[in-house]
């Protein structure tokens, strides 16, 4: 009597330990497999109580990604075949309903709408990028992945941008279903990279030329902000309840530092190690921070240190032991009558004593404590730490 696996007239039967020959679903190990009615293993496509599988030439059924004659197509866990949208691993792709779930490539129209599918990223959908044609068309996909504007792409690559009357756009150009603006030169040519546009600077993304807005980084590491109206930012900004500096090229000014000589070292050590002296002593604290340090003892309110010694609002001057101060705040009464004040240890944070020694971000503190007077900083005493 025949148990396990039988192969019979090129079909394949499995018997179970008493000899019976199993139909239905069968679990060996970890793998599953479909018996039909006559007991033959079923391979490829099969339709079983309503749902499509598919088996492999050796009967398990598939799970995940799968190629059957050069298509690929894809099964959830239980193994039923996907169809329509499918997101895996940070995109989407399109899974044919009509032809048991094949992956879709190249233009496809779903809803009325347009969309493509990048068959050099495995069927991937683009967004937020522009695709063409064999006929030489161009079409941007906007964030949903359907098409929202179409141009001409030319010989060496550049995309014109035509109104309905084959008329080249010129300028800006806000296209409604991508939700964004382009621009384009005199010609009607697509720009991107950073452009000078009346007085202003722009950046235009790289590979689309949406116009970018918020924080961006280039290529060299440096970020820039640009405002909701696409404009570079200079100077002081307020961005996001903090405070940041952009020279005059528009780049961010970091001013995380470290600590690169033994006194700054020291009192950043300090900053962790003297306790705080009370509620409404923040210059006390500093001056127990700074007095074995500097071999004075410094004397004088929060307002006092400001006046005496803080003389810089630019933040490319901040290094790490200078106090950060304001004369006077509108946050209690104290302040708004001795001010406050602070040590910058580096790494875009400050310290300071409000009853307890804080450690807190630069941005928050001169957003914060910037009411009735602007902050400024400076070595103690007048006395340079590097």
């Amino acid at each position: 009597m025949k148990t396990g696996w039988v192969l019979d007239n090129h079909n394949w039967y499995y018997l179970d330990g008493s000899g019976a020959m199993h139909t239905g679903w069968l679990l060996l190990g970890n793998t599953w497999y479909w018996l039909e009615p006559s007991g033959s293993m079923a391979t490829g496509f099969k339709l079983v109580n309503g749902s499509l599988y598919h088996f492999s030439q050796s009967g398990s059924m598939n799970t995940g990604w799968f190629v059957d004659d050069g298509t690929w197509y894809c099964a959830n866990g239980s193994g039923a075949i996907r169809t329509g949208w499918f997101y895996f691993d940070s995109s989407w792709y399109l899974l044919d309903s009509n032809n048991n779930g094949a992956m879709l490539e190249g233009f496809q129209s779903v809803n009325g709408n347009w969309y493509y599918l990048d068959s050099d990223s495995g069927g991937a959908l683009e967004c937020n990028a522009w695709v063409f044609s064999q006929d030489g068309n161009a079409y941007y996909a906007c964030s949903s992945g359907a098409i929202a504007l179409k141009g001409v792409k030319d010989s060496v690559g550049a995309i014109k941008l035509n109104d309905a009357e084959g008329k080249p756009m010129v300028g800006w150009y806000w296209s409604s279903a991508a939700q964004t603006w382009f621009y384009t030169d005199p010609d009607g040519v697509l720009q991107r990279g950073w452009q000078l546009i009346g007085g202003k600077w722009y950046h235009l993304d790289n590979e689309s030329g949406v116009m970018n807005t918020g924080w961006f980084r280039d290529d060299d590491g440096l970020w820039y902000y640009l405002m909701s109206s696409g404009q570079m930012a200079t100077g002081w900004n307020s961005i996001d309840n903090g405070e940041y500096f952009f020279n005059a090229a528009g780049a961010w000014v970091d001013p995380e530092r470290s600590a690169c000589t033994s006194f700054q070292s020291q009192i950043v050590s300090r900053c962790y190690n003297v306790p705080s002296p009370g509620v409404g002593l923040c210059s006390e604290w500093v001056s127990e921070v700074f007095y074995p340090v500097l071999g004075s003892y410094p004397n004088g309110d929060a307002c006092d240190m400001f006046w005496n010694w803080c003389h810089s609002r630019d933040i490319s001057q901040l290094k790490v032991g200078m106090i950060v101060a304001v004369p006077t705040h509108t946050h209690t009464n104290a302040g708004a009558r001795w001010g406050h004040i602070a040590i910058y240890v580096g790494n875009g944070m400050v310290m300071d004593n409000i009853g307890y020694i804080r450690t807190t971000s630069l941005a928050w503190w001169l957003n914060y404590y910037h009411t009735t007077a602007t902050p400024l900083w400076g070595w103690v005493l007048n006395t340079p730490l590097e």
